[in-house]
């Protein structure tokens, strides 16, 4: 027998309310997932994690546990990934500029540790807004879609490549300005972003 006539009141319905701001999860957890064939044949994915670090996730073989993930270290804004002859390659910017990582030789490493680049045709204040990658022939080619506002507050879009060249990425110094390259680059990174 319930002793305390309160307890035993419903509660009235007041219909379904929203959680205050504070009780909501983050709107975004995993951004930019990329899916792409590791060179051993399965798949993997890659993506911005809660942390804002580059994440891969291995997919298990049929017929085999969880597969695995595993940080590359990379914190980043935007990223791409390729293959090269030796591997896996991931490129990165953020706020602080390009870094990149490969599968390491060895070691029970996955990644290598982060290494920046110098980009010297990235002039202050240019933000890169996306990164592409293209292999061929063994050879991978990296494309920077790059914003940059200058003095009067006009906004100019460009794009720079650069070489993956076995174990380091080799920028051209200056945006691509004109031919074919431009092109190819301008319909690899969307022409949507130049509209």
């Amino acid at each position: 027998m319930n002793l305390n006539p309160s307890a035993a009141q419903p509660t009235p319905w007041n219909g379904l309310r929203a959680l205050p701001p504070a009780v909501v999860p983050a709107a975004v957890m995993w951004r930019q997932t990329v899916l792409i064939e590791a060179p051993d044949g399965r798949d993997e994915s890659f993506s911005i994690g809660p942390d804002g670090y580059v994440w891969s996730y291995q997919i298990p073989s049929l017929g085999q546990g969880a597969g695995r993930l595993i940080s590359t270290g990379l914190r980043a804004r935007v990223f791409a990934v390729g293959r090269a002859r030796a591997g896996m390659v991931v490129i990165a910017a953020n706020e602080e500029g390009v870094q990149w990582v490969s599968e390491s030789a060895g070691g029970g490493q996955r990644w290598c540790a982060p290494t920046a680049i110098d980009a010297p045709g990235l002039a202050a204040g240019t933000r890169i807004v996306r990164i592409a990658t293209l292999g061929d022939e063994g050879h991978l080619f990296v494309g920077f879609l790059l914003r940059h506002v200058d003095a009067t507050g006009q906004a100019h879009t460009r794009i720079m490549d650069g070489l993956w060249s076995d174990d380091a990425l080799l920028m051209r110094n200056e945006p691509l300005h004109s031919g074919e390259l431009l092109n190819f680059w301008i319909q690899s990174l969307g022409a949507d972003a130049f509209g």
